[in-house]
């Protein structure tokens, strides 16, 4: 369960890390906050006024970065000393790896350090901002507005091809990949910090920041959105919530299921109504849940797409908890491979992605092909 605490600042707030005996937040204004619990926090004195957008912490020392080539060290987390790299660009974002301090920022700037305090500028090769950088254990990679760039050494960086017009936000390593993520709801998903692959996000929204927790991913965004999902690529079970029935099968209960799952509509990423999905296609699926009973456990809403097979391969969910007669609207983007013939989109509720034990009716549409 999640609740509200008080972070004694009205302030807009960009990051927090846990150094294994505290958390340090870091934001606008020259916040520095520190807490032992997460519930109480301390505000510590920066020195300066602009924004401090990112944390790291090398297990000696902090370094914060942010407003106009900001950046900062301490030892302790209470005293902050101000350091002077060769730069007035804002920088954005901040890591520590392969023994090295890594900082990103606006114009493509980019500067290491072996110690936190003397820096130095590195040649990008690109002049739009990189907004995120990350270690994933065997290279760098920073990434910003229409650009994702790898290095070994942080000194000699190689820009690799994206799409233009993306803006990447936020970039985390997994267990076996990286995944970065931005604007209008983007993802990328990359093995080895060369070869990236869109994937379905299953939201339009910006996307801010994106973690993960060991086994799942997560990522928030604008407007509230917070997007949960198991690692892309990994096995799913390919339970099918609806299964053909036999003449052997037993005659379903008829217990009223927990949760009314409603029609599917579709439009496209311009909310125009859609009839019939096109292959090929960015869809966005709608459906609406209704709960039918008094329980106050979560479950969850689902909207799948399904190959030919029958096996999961896009998969988008939300976390509900709704009181009696309560109903909830979810929509999710589902990007339509070129050959559809025998694909379906699914929607319905599960208790949970481990149990798997439904909770509604299942709401299908499915492609003959014709």
């Amino acid at each position: 369960m999640w609740k509200s605490v008080n972070s004694g600042t009205t302030n807009d707030l960009y990051d927090v890390i846990w150094d294994g005996r505290q958390f340090i937040c870091t934001g606008y204004n020259g916040i520095i906050l520190t807490s032992i619990d997460g519930a109480d926090w301390t505000p510590q004195n920066s020195n300066v006024t602009g924004f401090i957008k990112s944390i790291t912490y090398n297990g000696e020392i902090y370094v914060a970065v942010g407003n106009t080539g900001t950046i900062l060290t301490s030892t302790d987390s209470i005293t902050w000393t101000k350091r002077t790299p060769d730069t007035n660009y804002s920088i954005f974002s901040v890591i520590y790896g392969n023994n090295k301090f890594v900082a990103v920022g606006a114009y493509g700037l980019i500067l290491t350090s072996s110690d936190g305090v003397n820096w130095t500028k590195q040649i990008s090769g690109v002049d739009t901002s990189l907004n995120t950088v990350v270690w994933n254990g065997t290279q760098y990679v920073a990434s910003g507005s229409g650009a994702i760039l790898t290095s070994i050494d942080g000194i000699i960086w190689e820009k690799l091809s994206v799409s233009s017009g993306i803006t990447f936000l936020s970039s985390v390593n997994g267990e076996d990949r990286s995944i970065a993520v931005g604007e209008n709801g983007i993802l990328y998903e990359s093995f080895d910090g060369k070869k990236w692959v869109s994937k379905p996000s299953g939201t339009l929204n910006n996307l801010n920041d994106i973690m993960w927790d060991g086994n799942n991913y997560i990522a928030v965004g604008d407007n509230g959105v917070i997007v949960y999902g198991i690692p892309f690529g990994s096995p799913i079970p390919p339970v099918d919530p609806d299964p053909p029935q036999t003449p052997e099968d037993p005659e379903p209960p008829q217990t009223p299921d927990p949760y009314t799952v409603g029609d599917l509509t579709f439009t496209d990423i311009l909310d125009n109504p859609i009839q019939l999905p096109q292959p090929g296609t960015m869809i966005v699926a709608n459906t609406i849940v209704t709960k039918n009973d008094s329980s106050e456990s979560q479950a969850t809403l689902l909207i799948v797409l399904y190959n030919e097979s029958n096996k999961m391969e896009q998969l988008s969910l939300m976390r509900i908890k709704l009181s009696k007669e309560q109903s909830i609207e979810f929509g999710t983007s589902i990007n339509l491979p070129k050959d559809i013939e025998g694909y379906s989109i699914k929607a319905f509720v599960w208790d949970s992605l481990g149990n798997q034990n439904p909770l509604s009716n299942v709401i299908s549409y499915r492609n003959t092909g014709e």
